[in-house]
């Protein structure tokens, strides 16, 4: 069947080009560009006072982009790193998902080195990994409350 399927889409799209509008049937492109294929097209020119005016427009957009930029790279690798030298010292972590909790347990201890304690431990009101070790006192938490 999963053949069948595969083999169907790829004729599909080998067909769909030949079955394409030609050039005479352009209703769409004369309805959104409001061009006719025996009148020459209009351009306009920016004059030097328009061209004035809209120097450095871009500028808010580019220093977003770096924010964004900066923002991703802070929550991807900077944290991550913070966080696992403070669960290496002993401090306890939070995040969001028990992926992001286990990358940091493991970054932090090494991954032979990190052991789970799941909902239905008494001792944790929230899900976590911490150190096989009992001396080594940190713990990466993730996820909502037990109730």
């Amino acid at each position: 069947m999963k053949k069948q399927i595969t083999s169907a889409v790829m004729m599909l799209s080998m067909i769909a080009p030949a079955m394409a509008n030609g050039l005479d049937n352009q209703t769409f492109e004369n309805q959104v560009f409001h061009t006719q294929a025996d009148a020459p097209m209009q351009l306009a020119e920016l004059s030097q006072k328009e061209m004035k005016e809209t120097e450095g427009a871009a500028a808010p957009l580019v220093a977003i982009g770096i924010l964004h930029a900066g923002r991703f790279l802070a929550q991807r690798w900077v944290t991550q790193r913070v966080a696992a030298q403070a669960l290496s010292r002993g401090a306890n972590v939070y995040a969001r998902t028990s992926q992001q909790a286990r990358a940091v347990a493991n970054q932090a201890w090494g991954r032979q080195n990190v052991i789970r304690h799941g909902q239905k431990e008494i001792h944790s009101n929230y899900s976590h990994f911490q150190n096989s070790s009992q001396k080594i006192r940190g713990h990466a938490f993730y996820g909502n409350k037990h109730r």
